[in-house]
């Protein structure tokens, strides 16, 4: 109880001051100096209570002294002198009259006056201080007014100078009011050093709106105000559409940056709220106006990157997500509102990125995963007219991307969402599937286009390999084991390889975003895969002949790992485990590759690799024969490229991927012979040949070796457009002949070296067996014998191997020309003669024993194959034995003629 009483007194004494303090005020006779004073004093002491009370109570004696306060100060500022504090106060007092009289003003009690004051204070040439909360008086004033007069709309739609936003594309900006400007600098009341900054401006308007958005009671009316005096002036090409405006005033180009950033802020908050939401979708000029923020938000320059954050983000809520309130009546124009949504995401790939290119890449990027999680979340519940703008718009985007090479990062980003997106589509309709093939294919240009189409094809075939194509089960024998059950360690053995061997396929590793991809069967998959490889459709349209050659060989890597995956079919399994028949190939890729050869001679990188493909497409096993106008085709491909390259990459690509060629009986496949033959003379003399190239040259050319006696009596034409003829029985008899020696003396290899040998051994016993030529089988075997004693053990071997062959022709040989076995056994003793004795007379060299036993058994091999007595011919006996002696002793026998030989 005490207490209380106490604290009675204390409000009791409390009021008691307060009401001392407002004495000076209600003397009439004091100055107007001490009553002002008094005022304030007051006002800066009381409760809202007290204040509301002694303002309706005497509103008529404190607007008298508050006016004729403002008029003194006026005229003060005309001699110069200026307070900040004074008009502080000053505005103070104004604010408690309009807040606590506010039902007079709407009365119209002094709005005249009280609008003469407001002006005053929002010249733009009075300090910021004074102008930022004269405005919000202003906000206040209008608000009780309610109902605005001409003169009081004119105030609003000047209290914000705009016209220093009137620069570079804006430049020619007209407004329908002019800013609120002092008559002269003695009107001003606290003067101002930088009156035209920006700033100032963004700071009134900021405040505005920020005002505002505390209102959502009143939202409707300053909505409407604010659209007819500012947003029509900020938008004034949809305002004029709409129906706000009728005039040419506004900015022509584009909202001032500052401002749009202002009104997407606070558009965000206007759009998440439920009240004022509703009131800003309740009329078309209202949305028009939203969208069109929109539009202009996705626009700023890279320095409001954060700006254009908040506007996509605001409008995914509102239209993708749904998380932002939409009037029922609105859902059916959902489809048009998420169809501007995508359009509009686009404009950031194109805004004015200044000086901050990665700034501007790291916000696209953001864009395209936006993209990609709206397919991923909502795609499937779209309309189709969505789905179709969301990819185009993307695809079309990656397109500009593309083609202004504007960053390799996000091509390389958006090529890969694009693809993911299309390829999770699956079925999409013919058109969207046209849309992606032309408009990727128009992006050839950049690298990364091509680099980005290989992955996700790549891809696809593996999975078709791994689901279409069975893989061949290699058996295992159970391991070895010891007496005890250990098992034995096998010893690895180098396997032998073939000559024709290709290296194993690299692999991508498996894309899990593909990979993982259910599909209802094989035919799905496969039409997924044939609609991503019709990217390359117009392949050899690509103008740059660098980035042709890549496209061309994305389709090769293609091929080999569908024709690897081919061979690799087991037999049983053709009829047993495969849903359907292997793919046709030369089908799909056989009129590109095609295409491809007929280009003109800068493009040879891609025609050496096209004609490579087509080569290993049809010069391989087939089932079924391949259709002769396919063949015929080919034919005169294979003819036209090594006659306009030869000894090219374009010649070396078709030697290199046909060495079968003559071996899989194509029908009409001679008519080649003469042009492969010439290229090989050609490529054989020519330095620096890849080795592959030169492998593949005496595969060839060893696989003609029976075609001369096979095709005795033909002929074919040596080129499909000119005269000539081109004798199989002798001019191929002499050209295999020269191609496998200048092998056998001219490439370094000793591997080819080798197969060079054995194909001279084998033109041989070709010829042995059918009319023999003694003067090319003569020359043959003088190229074969210098190598009997090689450096290189693997050509030396090969070499007296294939002297030993010959020995089971040794009557043919007798009976054609008796002195060539005398020549080969001379040889064999005569080099078996000189690797001892300069093995004997030198200190430093060493003998290779495994040489000599090699000769040895070479020479064994004839003496044993002759069907004569070889030793009646002195000359070859004598070489024999002295070659026996040195092996032996060391030495040449010495026998003494003059010592009788005793009989027992």
């Amino acid at each position: 109880g005490v207490c209380f009483t106490l604290c009675l007194n204390m409000s009791a004494k409390s009021d008691d001051k307060l009401k001392k303090r407002l004495k000076s005020f209600f003397d009439k006779n004091a100055s107007l100096g001490k009553r002002w004073k008094s005022l304030t004093s007051y006002v800066e002491k009381a409760s809202d209570e007290d204040l509301n009370k002694f303002f309706n109570e005497n509103f008529y004696m404190i607007y008298g002294v508050f006016f004729d306060s403002f008029t003194a100060y006026e005229n003060s500022c005309k001699k110069g002198k200026h307070s900040n504090s004074e008009v502080t106060d000053m505005m103070l007092v104004l604010r408690n009259v309009l807040t606590h009289l506010s039902e007079l003003i709407r009365k119209k009690w002094q709005t005249r006056s009280i609008a003469a004051v407001l002006e005053k204070l929002l010249y733009k040439e009075n300090k910021i201080n004074v102008r930022v909360p004269g405005f919000t008086l202003l906000l206040i004033f209008l608000e009780a007014v309610q109902v605005l007069e001409a003169p009081q709309i004119d105030l609003f739609a000047s209290a914000i100078d705009m016209s220093v936003f009137a620069v570079g594309p804006n430049q020619s900006t007209r407004f329908r009011k002019v800013a609120l400007t002092a008559p002269d600098k003695t009107c001003v009341l606290v003067p101002s050093n930088n009156a035209g900054n920006p700033e100032n401006s963004v700071k009134l308007w900021e405040d505005m709106l920020a005002y505002v958005t505390t209102k959502p009671a009143v939202f409707e009316f300053w909505m409407d105000q604010l659209k007819k005096q500012y947003f029509s002036i900020f938008y004034p090409e949809v305002s004029k559409r709409v129906g706000i405006s009728d005039d040419d005033c506004g900015f022509p180009a584009y909202c001032p940056h500052p401002i749009q950033k202002v009104n997407i802020t606070h558009l965000a908050l206007w759009l998440s709220s439920a009240q004022i939401s509703t009131i800003l979708w309740s009329s078309e000029e209202n949305i028009q106006l939203i969208l069109e923020m929109f539009r202009q938000c996705c626009k700023l320059p890279i320095s409001y990157a954060d700006t254009i954050r908040v506007g996509i983000t605001t409008f995914m809520n509102l239209f993708i997500s749904r998380s932002f309130p939409l009037p029922k009546e609105l859902e059916a124009r959902l489809v048009e509102f998420r169809k501007f949504f995508f359009q509009q995401l686009s404009s950031v790939f194109t805004i004015n990125f200044e000086d901050k290119q990665q700034e501007h890449c790291n916000l696209c990027l953001e864009v395209v995963a936006q993209f990609k999680q709206i397919f991923l979340d909502r795609y499937e519940g779209f309309a189709l007219e969505t789905q179709e703008c969301l990819l185009n718009t993307l695809l079309n985007t990656t397109i500009d991307v593309c083609k202004n090479n504007t960053s390799a990062v996000l091509a390389r980003t958006m090529l890969d969402t694009v693809y993911f997106i299309w390829i999770h589509t699956k079925r999409n309709t013919e058109e969207m599937w046209n849309n992606l093939q032309r408009g990727i294919s128009s992006t050839f240009g950049l690298a990364e286009a091509i680099t980005q189409t290989r992955l996700k094809i790549i891809q696809l075939t593996l999975l078709i390999k791994k689901k279409m194509y069975p893989v061949r089960k290699m058996k295992k024998k159970p391991p070895q084991r010891d007496a005890d059950g250990n098992e034995i360690g096998k010893k690895e053995l180098p396997q032998s390889v073939c000559p024709d061997s290709r290296k194993p396929l690299h692999e991508d590793p498996l894309d899990p975003n593909i990979s993982t991809m259910t599909w209802e069967n094989i035919d799905e998959l496969i039409y997924v895969w044939n609609e991503v490889l019709q990217v390359f459709q117009n392949v050899n349209s690509i103008a740059d002949p660098s980035n042709h050659a890549k496209a061309i060989g994305v389709i090769c890597e293609v091929i080999e790992n569908l024709q690897r995956a081919e061979e690799g079919i087991p037999h049983a399994a053709r009829q047993e485990e495969m849903e359907r028949e292997p793919l046709c190939l030369i089908d799909i890729f056989g009129h590109w590759l095609f295409e491809a050869c007929y280009l003109p001679d800068s493009y040879i990188q891609g025609k050496a690799l096209a004609v490579g493909a087509l080569c290993q497409l049809i010069v391989r096993h087939y089932g079924d024969s391949l259709p002769l106008e396919l063949l015929s085709h080919f034919y005169a491909i294979i003819a036209l490229c090594f006659k306009n390259h030869p000894n090219s990459i374009v010649s070396w690509s078709i030697l290199q991927n046909s060495s079968n060629v003559f071996n899989l009986a194509l029908p009409g496949g001679n008519v080649l012979i003469p042009h492969y033959i010439n290229e090989i003379k050609r490529v054989v003399k020519a330095p620096n040949i890849a080795k592959e190239v030169r492998l593949k040259n005496i595969i060839i050319t060893c696989s003609l070796i029976c075609y001369p006696n096979h095709l005795e009596s033909l002929s074919c034409p040596l080129d499909f457009t000119s005269g000539g003829e081109y004798d199989f029985a002798n001019q191929l008899r002499k050209d295999i002949t020269s191609i496998l020696i200048d092998c056998a003396n001219i490439d370094t290899d000793p591997e080819h070296k080798v197969m060079s040998i054995w194909g001279l051994c084998t033109l041989i016993c070709e010829e042995l067996t059918h009319t023999p030529n003694i003067t090319m089988i003569k020359e043959i075997t003088r190229t074969l014998l210098p190598f009997c004693s090689s450096c290189d053990a693997l050509v030396a071997r090969a070499a007296l191997d294939s002297l030993s062959t010959l020995t089971l022709f040794f009557e043919p040989l007798s009976n054609l020309d008796d002195s060539l076995i005398g020549i080969i056994i001379d040889i064999l003793c005569s080099n078996i003669h000189r690797q001892l004795l300069e093995a004997k007379q030198s200190k430093t060299y060493v003998l290779n024993e495994n040489l000599v036993a090699d000769h040895f058994y070479c020479l064994l091999d004839w003496i044993m194959a002759s069907t004569t007595y070889l030793f009646n011919k002195r000359g070859v006996a004598t070489k024999i034995f002295e070659a026996i002696e040195l092996g032996l002793l060391g030495q040449k026998l010495q026998v003494d003629s003059n010592s009788v030989v005793i009989e027992k």
